[in-house]
């Protein structure tokens, strides 16, 4: 069994996972770059609405870049004092995963750490409002 995660290691998982939200609130694209894994996964679970089917839409670092330059540029996306809470589900060794909670949206992350530097692996994502999706 791996070591108990270290004090370091647990302030610098949540500061990567965190990272990630202020990049896009905050129009951030370099901490976006600097939180993202070149290898990310993201997925986006969503409804289409004229298909009337479920889709699972991946989205890439470079695309999670430039949502950082323009996306909330508006400054209407999130509220004027976002709600983000990090909960550190589990941390082994060199993985963690994480459920970020925010105003908006529910959110897991897969966290790795390569040559001493933590990083978001993968990210599966729904919007917390669940009457965006259809009924089961």
């Amino acid at each position: 069994m791996a070591a108990k995660a270290s004090q370091k290691d647990s302030i610098e998982i949540k500061r990567i996972a965190l990272g990630y939200l202020v990049g896009l609130q905050y129009l951030k694209p370099e901490l976006m770059n600097e939180v993202m894994n070149d290898s990310l996964k993201k997925i986006t679970i969503g409804w289409d609405r004229a298909s009337k089917k479920e889709y699972a839409k991946p989205t890439t670092k470079a695309e999670m870049i430039a949502f950082a330059e323009s996306w909330n540029k508006s400054n209407t996306k999130f509220p004027a004092k976002p709600n983000n809470q990090i909960i550190v589900l589990d941390i082994y060794n060199r993985i963690a995963n994480v459920k970020l909670v925010s105003d908006n949206w529910v959110e897991y992350l897969h966290l790795i750490k390569l040559d001493g530097k933590w990083s978001i692996a993968n990210l599966i994502w729904q919007h917390k409002n669940i009457s965006r999706y259809p009924k089961e």
